[in-house]
């Protein structure tokens, strides 16, 4: 059992939770460094040992089409698996965005305003996207090493 605290909400308040870890980490079944778990699944975004945040995947075509278009905030992260580029069209709020190597190695981090295109990052195969000045309150930063976990039952 893990607990966890996190900032929920519009007024950022801490929250507890316990957590039951799974065995193991939820990597694509290939070996692609791409995470996979269930559609729509809830997931813990991990990074030195540590929860960093909760995440959200989008594992199908129509969660990664619709991604953060219409949400007024931004709990925890948005992980989009094999995606090397984003952009916030469509979007109401600004959000952090880190590139993620098959090793989890974080390669780039851009912070983007509304209704931006942003460039293709070649080596990355996925992305964290997070509200704005999330990665600095996780501490978050590039070279560190993430994965992803899905959540317990």
């Amino acid at each position: 059992m893990v607990v966890v605290w996190h900032l929920t909400g519009a007024g950022q308040e801490l929250r507890r939770q316990q957590v039951v870890w799974p065995g193991n980490a939820y990597w694509g079944a290939g070996g692609d460094g791409v995470p996979a778990c269930h559609a729509s699944c809830v997931a813990w975004l991990v990074s030195e040992a540590r929860v960093i945040a909760s995440a959200d995947v989008a594992n199908t075509s129509r969660e990664r089409r619709k991604g953060l278009r219409g949400r007024r905030e931004l709990d925890g992260a948005f992980v989009i698996p094999k995606c090397r580029w984003v952009h916030t069209c469509g979007m109401r709020i600004p959000i952090d965005v880190a590139f993620v190597d098959e090793a989890g190695v974080v390669l780039k981090i851009v912070r983007m305003r509304t209704w931006r295109l942003g460039a293709p990052v070649p080596k990355a195969k996925w992305l964290i996207e997070a509200s704005t000045g999330a990665f600095e309150r996780w501490g978050l930063s590039i070279g560190d090493v993430v994965e992803l976990r899905e959540a317990g039952e």
